[in-house]
């Protein structure tokens, strides 16, 4: 009889690999869509995301918050920063990954206050998350 094995701890860890991947892939698309969504003035709501894994990131009240935040008008050093937090987690371990905002306005600015972004960039990053999971799981890059 012919045929082929698999031991299956090597199967599923193989699996869990390729799972984990493509969750962070996903993440990782959609935080930056959401940071390079955020409308830009001084830079500052831009610069307030704050990624994290586990809990929430611990972020001081918002008026503290609001005179610290670096001015990141390119959004490259706060996508570093998020895709540096989010490139370690690991998704099957129940560990959550978070991104944060905590500037007082950022509700406004979500909510269309400003021309430069879309009414609901937040939300609408999310939405596409159903999309870019289609891309990774045929191997896309998610973008």
């Amino acid at each position: 009889m012919s045929g082929w094995s698999i031991p299956m701890d090597r199967f599923v860890k193989h699996g869990a690999d390729k799972l984990d991947q493509a969750c962070r892939k996903i993440v990782l698309t959609v935080y930056k869509g959401v940071i390079m969504d955020t409308p830009v003035d001084t830079g500052r709501a831009r610069g307030a995301w704050t990624a994290s894994t586990g809990s929430s990131p611990d972020m001081e009240p918002a008026g503290a918050m609001a005179q610290t935040f670096e001015l990141d008008k390119s959004g490259r050093a706060t996508v570093a920063a998020m895709q540096a937090t989010v490139g370690e987690w690991v998704p099957l371990s129940g560990r959550a990954a978070f991104l944060a905002n905590n500037l007082p306005y950022i509700d406004a600015l979500n909510n269309g206050h400003s021309k430069q972004a879309p009414k609901h960039f937040v939300e609408l990053n999310v939405i596409r998350a159903g999309a870019i999971a289609a891309n990774v799981a045929v191997g896309g890059n998610g973008e």
